[in-house]
Protein backbone atom coordinates (compact mmCIF):
# COMPACT_ATOMS: atom_id res chain seq x y z
CA UNK A 1 0.00 0.00 0.00
CA UNK A 2 1.17 3.52 -0.83
CA UNK A 3 1.02 6.18 1.44
CA UNK A 4 1.38 9.83 1.21
CA UNK A 5 2.64 11.75 3.59
CA UNK A 6 2.10 15.45 3.04
CA UNK A 7 1.09 19.14 4.69
CA UNK A 8 -0.02 22.09 2.46
CA UNK A 9 0.56 25.23 3.53
CA UNK A 10 -1.22 28.95 2.20
CA UNK A 11 1.60 31.29 1.26
CA UNK A 12 1.58 34.71 3.40
CA UNK A 13 4.69 35.86 1.53
CA UNK A 14 5.48 36.96 -2.07
CA UNK A 15 5.95 34.27 -4.16
CA UNK A 16 9.43 35.38 -5.41
CA UNK A 17 10.61 35.35 -1.59
CA UNK A 18 9.25 31.36 -1.15
CA UNK A 19 11.22 30.39 -4.06
CA UNK A 20 14.32 32.25 -3.20
CA UNK A 21 13.72 30.09 0.38
CA UNK A 22 13.46 26.77 -1.24
CA UNK A 23 16.24 27.08 -3.44
CA UNK A 24 18.85 28.50 -0.57
CA UNK A 25 17.45 25.18 1.07
CA UNK A 26 19.04 23.50 -1.98
CA UNK A 27 16.14 22.31 -3.56
CA UNK A 28 16.40 21.56 -7.29
CA UNK A 29 13.98 23.05 -9.59
CA UNK A 30 12.78 19.70 -11.65
CA UNK A 31 10.39 20.92 -13.95
CA UNK A 32 6.97 23.30 -13.98
CA UNK A 33 4.06 21.89 -15.08
CA UNK A 34 -0.07 22.79 -15.33
CA UNK A 35 -2.18 20.54 -13.84
CA UNK A 36 -5.95 19.82 -14.47
CA UNK A 37 -7.22 17.75 -11.33
CA UNK A 38 -10.67 16.64 -12.26
CA UNK A 39 -12.80 15.30 -9.66
CA UNK A 40 -15.43 12.04 -9.69
CA UNK A 41 -17.69 11.45 -7.41
CA UNK A 42 -18.89 7.80 -6.72
CA UNK A 43 -22.83 7.15 -7.64
CA UNK A 44 -22.97 5.42 -4.60
CA UNK A 45 -20.88 6.45 -1.86
CA UNK A 46 -20.57 10.78 -0.98
CA UNK A 47 -17.06 10.90 -1.15
CA UNK A 48 -17.08 13.64 0.84
CA UNK A 49 -18.25 11.90 4.30
CA UNK A 50 -15.87 9.15 3.40
CA UNK A 51 -13.02 11.55 2.88
CA UNK A 52 -12.49 10.12 -0.06
CA UNK A 53 -11.25 11.14 -3.28
CA UNK A 54 -11.00 10.02 -7.30
CA UNK A 55 -8.98 12.20 -9.33
CA UNK A 56 -8.22 12.32 -13.35
CA UNK A 57 -5.13 14.32 -13.30
CA UNK A 58 -3.58 15.66 -16.91
CA UNK A 59 -0.80 17.25 -16.53
CA UNK A 60 0.32 19.82 -19.31
CA UNK A 61 3.38 21.13 -21.19
CA UNK A 62 4.06 24.51 -21.99
CA UNK A 63 2.48 23.72 -25.40
CA UNK A 64 -0.39 23.00 -24.03
CA UNK A 65 -0.02 19.01 -24.73
CA UNK A 66 -1.33 16.26 -22.48
CA UNK A 67 2.03 14.93 -21.13
CA UNK A 68 1.15 12.54 -18.46
CA UNK A 69 -2.28 11.65 -16.99
CA UNK A 70 -2.96 9.49 -14.40
CA UNK A 71 -6.24 8.67 -12.35
CA UNK A 72 -5.78 8.03 -8.54
CA UNK A 73 -7.62 6.93 -5.72
CA UNK A 74 -7.17 8.70 -2.35
CA UNK A 75 -8.09 7.47 1.00
CA UNK A 76 -9.47 9.21 4.03
CA UNK A 77 -7.23 11.74 5.67
CA UNK A 78 -5.33 10.32 8.82
CA UNK A 79 -3.81 12.71 11.38
CA UNK A 80 -4.20 16.69 10.76
CA UNK A 81 -1.37 19.50 9.72
CA UNK A 82 1.07 16.34 8.25
CA UNK A 83 -1.46 14.45 6.82
CA UNK A 84 -1.42 10.48 5.76
CA UNK A 85 -3.39 8.85 3.13
CA UNK A 86 -3.67 5.76 1.13
CA UNK A 87 -3.24 6.47 -2.70
CA UNK A 88 -3.52 4.15 -5.39
CA UNK A 89 -2.07 5.94 -8.84
CA UNK A 90 -2.13 4.93 -12.55
CA UNK A 91 -1.05 5.84 -15.69
CA UNK A 92 -3.76 5.74 -18.27
CA UNK A 93 -3.20 6.53 -22.38
CA UNK A 94 -6.73 6.93 -23.43
CA UNK A 95 -8.24 9.67 -21.09
CA UNK A 96 -11.38 9.86 -23.26
CA UNK A 97 -12.26 6.62 -22.92
CA UNK A 98 -11.17 6.36 -19.47
CA UNK A 99 -14.18 8.91 -18.26
CA UNK A 100 -16.44 7.56 -20.85
CA UNK A 101 -16.48 3.96 -18.67
CA UNK A 102 -16.75 6.43 -15.11
CA UNK A 103 -19.69 8.03 -16.72
CA UNK A 104 -21.36 4.90 -17.67
CA UNK A 105 -20.27 3.85 -14.20
CA UNK A 106 -22.63 6.35 -12.72
CA UNK A 107 -19.29 8.69 -11.61
CA UNK A 108 -19.87 12.00 -12.21
CA UNK A 109 -17.68 15.01 -12.41
CA UNK A 110 -18.04 17.34 -9.64
CA UNK A 111 -15.60 20.00 -9.77
CA UNK A 112 -12.19 20.98 -11.55
CA UNK A 113 -8.29 21.90 -9.87
CA UNK A 114 -6.36 23.99 -12.01
CA UNK A 115 -2.99 25.23 -11.07
CA UNK A 116 0.48 25.94 -11.88
CA UNK A 117 3.28 24.05 -9.88
CA UNK A 118 6.81 23.71 -9.74
CA UNK A 119 8.22 20.93 -8.32
CA UNK A 120 11.67 20.90 -6.75
CA UNK A 121 13.33 17.81 -4.81
CA UNK A 122 15.71 18.20 -1.53
CA UNK A 123 17.26 14.61 -1.15
CA UNK A 124 13.95 12.26 -0.88
CA UNK A 125 11.72 15.13 -0.30
CA UNK A 126 9.47 16.94 -3.22
CA UNK A 127 8.19 20.53 -2.49
CA UNK A 128 5.75 21.54 -4.87
CA UNK A 129 5.46 25.48 -5.65
CA UNK A 130 1.30 25.85 -6.56
CA UNK A 131 -0.49 28.73 -7.79
CA UNK A 132 -4.41 27.69 -7.96
CA UNK A 133 -6.74 29.00 -9.88
CA UNK A 134 -9.77 31.27 -7.37
CA UNK A 135 -7.62 30.03 -4.15
CA UNK A 136 -3.95 31.71 -4.37
CA UNK A 137 -0.47 30.18 -3.43
CA UNK A 138 0.77 27.14 -1.56
CA UNK A 139 3.29 25.37 -0.89
CA UNK A 140 2.92 21.23 -0.56
CA UNK A 141 5.90 19.15 0.87
CA UNK A 142 5.86 15.33 0.52
CA UNK A 143 8.36 13.49 2.68
CA UNK A 144 8.78 11.85 6.21
CA UNK A 145 6.92 13.65 9.11
CA UNK A 146 10.34 15.12 10.55
CA UNK A 147 11.76 15.78 7.52
CA UNK A 148 8.54 18.01 6.90
CA UNK A 149 8.99 19.80 10.15
CA UNK A 150 12.52 20.30 9.25
CA UNK A 151 11.69 21.88 6.08
CA UNK A 152 8.89 24.48 7.86
CA UNK A 153 11.67 25.67 10.14
CA UNK A 154 14.22 25.96 7.89
CA UNK A 155 12.23 28.18 5.52
CA UNK A 156 11.78 31.08 7.45
CA UNK A 157 7.98 31.89 5.97
CA UNK A 158 4.96 33.57 7.18
CA UNK A 159 2.40 30.54 5.92
CA UNK A 160 -1.33 28.84 7.18
CA UNK A 161 -1.27 25.19 7.40
CA UNK A 162 -4.49 23.57 5.71
CA UNK A 163 -5.77 21.15 6.67
CA UNK A 164 -8.20 21.00 3.22
CA UNK A 165 -7.34 19.73 -0.42
CA UNK A 166 -7.75 22.20 -3.13
CA UNK A 167 -10.83 20.17 -3.98
CA UNK A 168 -12.65 21.47 -0.25
CA UNK A 169 -11.30 24.78 -0.59
CA UNK A 170 -12.79 25.04 -3.83
CA UNK A 171 -16.15 23.59 -3.11
CA UNK A 172 -16.01 25.89 0.57
CA UNK A 173 -16.34 28.84 -1.85
CA UNK A 174 -18.69 27.91 -4.25
CA UNK A 175 -21.24 26.52 -1.84
CA UNK A 176 -23.15 24.98 -1.20
CA UNK A 177 -21.67 21.13 -1.59
CA UNK A 178 -24.07 19.89 -3.68
CA UNK A 179 -23.53 15.80 -3.16
CA UNK A 180 -24.11 16.21 0.54
CA UNK A 181 -25.69 17.12 3.14
CA UNK A 182 -22.98 17.73 4.97
CA UNK A 183 -21.73 20.84 3.70
CA UNK A 184 -18.29 20.16 4.30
Amino acid sequence: MNVETEIKLRIREPIELVRRRIMELGAVLEETVFERDIYFQHPCRDFGLTDEALRLRLVIDSSNNVKIAKLTYKGPRKGSGVKCREEIEAEIVDIDNVVRILNKLGFMQVAEVNKKREYYRLGPCIISLDQVDGLGEFIEIECDEDSIKKIINELKIRYEAVDKTYLELLIEKRQPWPLSSSNR
